[in-house]
């Protein structure tokens, strides 16, 4: 089992483990209070299927209404890691932050309902595409940045820019044909 210990000396040399601004550091997640590192991950996961659920809404008020919603939410949630004070607004914002992830099924949704279909397939690879390389760039982003709260805000900007594209982006044709606006379909 893990020991309880009353003082931990964190690393000073640049580029030692644990050196630096962490979330280790910032919280003192070592010792007795190791495991809420661990629960990181889970916490923002639970977040990922409840932002699933009221994902559902998109059939009922539109993809692009629910995109629009979860990008603003991704916006508020996206530097509150940064910001909390204690370990449990820590987890809270990431729980947050794993609800607006919903966003990136909506948006496959719309364009997959946008893309004529032989262009499905390829679209909705390309889509995941650069969600992918975007995950694997941000350890080097975390290395040229080096402070985990500036990486944290540096998540912001995109996010800004996919709220500025949102608002050019029509609603699916196929979601206002179901609510019976065909002229707007058009």
């Amino acid at each position: 089992g893990t020991r309880a210990c009353s003082s931990f000396v964190y690393p000073v040399e640049p580029g030692a483990p644990l050196s630096g601004s962490n979330l280790v550091s910032r919280y003192d997640l070592v010792c007795d209070r190791a495991y809420l590192r661990d629960l990181l991950p889970p916490v923002y996961f639970t977040g990922t299927a409840v932002g699933m659920v009221f994902g559902t809404l998109g059939d009922r008020l539109g993809r692009k209404t629910i995109i629009l919603c979860f990008l603003l939410l991704d916006a508020v949630s996206s530097p509150l890691p940064a910001l909390a004070p204690n370990m449990a607004l820590q987890l809270a914002s990431r729980f947050v932050k794993g609800i607006s992830s919903a966003v990136y099924y909506q948006s496959l949704l719309l364009v997959e309902e946008l893309t004529a279909e032989r262009y499905r397939s390829l679209l909705g690879n390309l889509f995941w595409l650069f969600w992918c390389a975007g995950y694997m760039t941000s350890g080097a982003l975390v290395a040229v940045i080096g402070d985990w709260r500036s990486v944290q805000f540096a998540t912001l900007a995109p996010c800004l820019v996919y709220i500025a594209i949102a608002w050019a982006v029509p609603e699916s044709p196929r979601w206002l044909v179901l609510r019976g606006r065909q002229a707007e379909a058009v």
